[in-house]
């Protein structure tokens, strides 16, 4: 752990909410997963920080939100989803 993006740049979260932090990347792809039963970030919260993202990538189609089955984990299933974008995004 201890290697978020929040973490490079001392008191950045003084600033910036994680959603503004997250937008600083607009228009690169981008893709979040949210789950369904995650008890740190529901789906209200995550659907609000996610509008913030939508603002800054406007119309642009880099942006995706996939809410998942479970909660707060990285599983196989996850992890096919997240090559599967990095394999469309980094050809």
């Amino acid at each position: 752990g201890q290697s978020a993006y929040a973490m490079l740049i001392p008191h950045l979260n003084r600033y910036l909410d994680f959603p503004d932090q997250a937008a600083i990347a607009a228009p690169a792809p981008a893709m979040y997963i949210q789950g369904r039963d995650d008890k740190l970030f529901t789906e209200q919260s995550t659907g609000h920080a996610f509008s913030t993202l939508q603002k800054a990538y406007g119309d642009n189609k880099n942006l995706q939100l996939i809410n998942a089955d479970g909660g707060h984990l990285f599983d196989i299933d996850r992890q096919q989803l997240v090559f599967n974008f990095l394999n469309q995004y980094l050809k």
